[in-house]
């Protein structure tokens, strides 16, 4: 038995909760009947664990007032939430704890912060802290920003250090354990005793009995055992086909281990620490990188002192919303969005793009009286749209725009920008009408000491417009852009604040007596990403503990998309198709070998990494949502396999290749435009045209992309009814409360809208609850708390 097939006891959670986003009409199946690349029959588990769910829940929450669970629930949520060191970023909690005492926080870094190589501001302060490491600038902005909570000054230094300290530094980082304590935390063996009296505990605090509970447990774990057998094999098949391909291929799979090395020192020498006021006016040093290190003593020579950091020393997410159109036989542009994100603040300032209607408010009363033809006549008639990205509180809207070439600020056309002359910009050079040709996402990831990585996602083109099934692009996504490891303390204490948050925004959105009260949107951290990425970091975990003498640190963002979107209407048979996507942009971790491993140890980690990914991904979604049809890239490989069409390994700027295979010319531009130069592809065709390839870079960080670039599987749904569907034309909830709240006389119509939109939308996150593992009991306390909450939610909308 492998180790970590305990490790996610409660992942089928997922799957008890899953049918809260929607459920379809048609039972999914891959295109030739048989089980997709997860090694998951998508109809059979969705009919067992639907019948085994109602089941327990008939049984459990018969009779009980689900107002009441939830005002028990909220009570045992808050009292977990306001528990001291709950939050494991918490720097107010931190401090208080370190108390008045310089020497007290100096200790506290020195010791439990550890250090990692990587350059710049990656994590922040918070970040720094909820991840226990960081290199010199974080761990010295964690402690500036610890002893200002304690009322001491103190200012930034940057200077050098020499070859030999970078080297002692370098040494400590690799001779650290193999698994860092964060994710072996992840997958250590948990207290069942602990456990136990935890359930017994908390399932009297929340109105649910013992032995319901104790049935649950035993469920889940069933469940996530059976998710890890299934994977395994798909993960070591994935990593097999890589090495083997590229061996055959004699492509080079080795990282240059003295110049990784020699890249990390450079790193190091740039250094940052803190100089102190102390209560006498003077400076003292204040200098905790090394472990021998004292108050007082500076490490680094040549310190300067600094007022601010540049703004090339943060790793950022730049994000743009581009609209193309053909003007006078000139293509042209117009950037509707641009808007930029640090890497340190993703984590409490998440992302969320939407692409939605224009002017139309949804109200659920009179949605619930149409029927399918009158939705699809509704959809049909949407013309205008409108993007919006939300970090954190702030909004960005786009200009109004239209398929046909058209963006309108107040309702009036504006001609696009035609790259004639700035005239033109504002319609006043020429009288030819624009014609659409499509909408894309440019991400852009920048940083210090790093290439810059772009990567493009189209929206809609042109000639999508003219297909008769075509569904007008109403999307929203939850972009996670991940600068470290994620203890599942944090990722627990995120999803319990997002659970209360978005419950009692509920609650006080139906309660008549409340309507004319405004309220907060709730946070919008993606639950499924979160605990996907504990996932994929148990297999960090693993991959460590079996390869002597590697060491892995997350060096620049992660970035990683979940989205849903209309694809699809017919009329005739009145259906609505929608999808979710998990879409992988960036995974990049630095693997470094020690001294005496094999020249191939960090290549075949990073290899090993990246064929979990793509497993983890694609077995995660097939679990959230069973009753999908899931593809992704692994599917395009198997077919053609069973086709026995070759595959074809690739530089990047082999056209007349690519285009030999079968791969077509939109992602053959993909590819030359997006894929880094350095890169392999092994790329695999269809009879039907369809196209994957694992785009390997030279220290084996890789990804599977497919049709458009995307890294991502996704899972489909057919729906009969289109009432379920339409929960993706909900306005933006914060775009609603601060951009349009004028355009509307009637309060309670945005509000029934917020719940429709928020019952229908973002249950489907927040059910993911379930995922949640880590050891002890607390694990299962925010399981059970999700179970309860989704209960909850459906008695609210129910009574609505």
């Amino acid at each position: 038995m492998n180790s970590h097939l305990w490790r996610v006891p409660v992942l089928a959670l997922v799957v008890l909760l899953a049918s809260c986003s929607g459920k379809g009409g048609d039972e999914p199946q891959d295109a030739d009947g048989a089980p997709d690349s997860t090694g998951m029959s998508a109809p059979e588990s969705a009919r067992v664990s639907d019948d085994w769910r109602d089941r327990w829940r008939e049984k459990a929450f018969a009779g009980k007032d689900t107002g009441k669970l939830w005002e028990q629930f909220a009570q045992a949520a808050q009292a977990e939430l306001s528990k001291p060191g709950a939050d494991p970023s918490d720097l107010s909690g931190k401090a208080s704890t370190l108390g008045s005492d310089p020497q007290k926080t100096f200790e506290f870094i020195r010791d439990q912060i550890t250090f990692e190589p990587y350059a710049g501001v990656l994590r922040g302060a918070r970040g720094t802290l909820a991840a226990g490491a960081g290199n010199a600038l974080d761990r010295a902005l964690l402690a500036q920003e610890l002893l200002r909570l304690q009322d001491r000054e103190s200012r930034l230094v940057m200077g050098k250090l020499s070859d030999a300290q970078a080297d002692e530094l370098l040494t400590g980082f690799l001779a650290t354990s193999a698994v860092p304590k964060l994710l072996a935390d992840l997958v250590k063996a948990p207290d069942e005793a602990a456990r136990k009296a935890g359930v017994a505990e908390l399932s009297g605090r929340i109105g649910l009995s013992e032995s319901s509970a104790n049935e649950l447990m035993q469920h889940a774990d069933e469940q996530g055992r059976q998710f890890h057998a299934r994977t395994d094999g798909i993960r070591a098949t994935q990593f097999d086909l890589l090495d083997s391909q590229l061996r055959k291929g004699k492509v080079k799979t080795e990282v240059d281990g003295a110049a990784l090395l020699a890249k990390l020192k450079d790193r190091v020498r740039k250094h940052y620490w803190l100089q102190v006021r102390e209560p006498d006016g003077s400076w003292s040093e204040f200098d905790p990188s090394f472990s021998g290190a004292e108050r007082g003593t500076a490490y680094g020579s040549e310190p300067v002192s600094l007022s601010g950091i540049p703004e090339e020393e943060f790793h950022r997410l730049e994000f743009r919303l581009v609209y193309q159109t053909m003007t006078d036989g000139a293509p042209a542009e117009q950037v509707l969005i641009a808007d930029t994100i640090a890497a340190a603040d993703a984590l409490f300032e998440p992302m969320e793009f939407r692409i939605q209607p224009a002017n139309v408010a949804i109200d659920a009363d009179a949605m619930a009286m149409m029927d399918d033809k009158q939705q699809i006549a509704m959809l049909r008639n949407i013309k205008k749209f409108q993007g919006v990205l939300r970090k954190g509180d702030t909004v960005t809207a786009s200009r109004f725009f239209d398929l046909a070439g058209n963006t309108y600020d107040d309702g009036s056309p504006l001609l696009p920008v035609t790259g004639g002359t700035f005239a033109d910009a504002f319609g006043g050079g020429g009288e030819s009408t624009p014609l659409f040709l499509e909408l894309r996402v440019v991400m852009r990831l920048i940083g210090p000491d790093r290439e810059p990585m772009s990567q493009v996602r189209t929206m809609v083109r042109s000639r999508d417009t003219q297909a008769p099934t075509f569904a007008p692009p109403i999307l929203e996504w939850e972009l996670f852009l991940q600068p470290q490891w994620l203890s599942a303390e944090f990722v627990g204490f995120r999803a319990l604040d997002q659970t209360v948050a978005t419950g009692n925004a509920l609650l006080k959105a139906t309660r008549a007596s409340q309507s004319g009260t405004s309220f907060e949107s709730p946070p919008s951290v993606s639950l499924l990403l979160l605990q996907m990425a504990l996932l994929r970091q148990g297999a960090t975990a693993d991959i460590l503990a079996s390869q002597n003498g590697i060491r892995a640190f997350v060096d620049e963002p992660l970035l990683t998309i979940s989205g849903q979107r209309l694809t699809g209407i017919d009329d005739q048979e009145g259906l609505i198709k929608r999808e979710r996507t998990i879409d992988i942009v960036e995974n990049a971790i630095r693997y470094v070998a020690r001294d005496g491993a094999p020249a191939s140890a960090a290549f075949n980690a990073a290899l090993r990494q990246s064929a979990a990914d793509s497993t983890i991904e694609g077995g995660f979604l097939r679990v959230a949502y069973p009753d999908a049809d899931t593809r992704s890239g692994t599917t395009v490989f198997d077919r053609a396999r069973a086709e026995t069409r070759p595959m074809l390994l690739a530089k990047t700027q082999d056209i007349d290749k690519l285009r030999e295979t079968g791969v077509s010319e939109a992602n053959i531009e993909w590819i030359y435009d997006n894929e880094p130069p350095s890169a392999r592809l092994l790329v695999a065709t269809t009879a039907d045209g369809s196209n994957a390839w694992w785009s390997i870079r030279p220290d084996g960080n890789s990804i599977l992309r497919s049709d458009g670039g995307q890294g991502l599987s996704l899972a489909e749904y057919k729906l009969l009814n289109a009432k379920v569907a339409m929960g993706v034309l909900c306005l933006f909830e914060t775009a609603v409360i601060q951009h349009r709240n004028q355009e509307s006389g009637d309060p309670d119509a945005w509000r029934r809208a917020l719940v429709f939109c928020m019952i229908t939308s973002s249950v489907a996150g927040v059910s993911f609850i379930g995922g949640l593992y880590a050891h002890g009991w607390h694990a299962f306390s925010y399981a059970l708390m999700g179970v309860e909450y989704v209960l909850a939610l459906r008695g609210i909308s129910g009574a609505h």
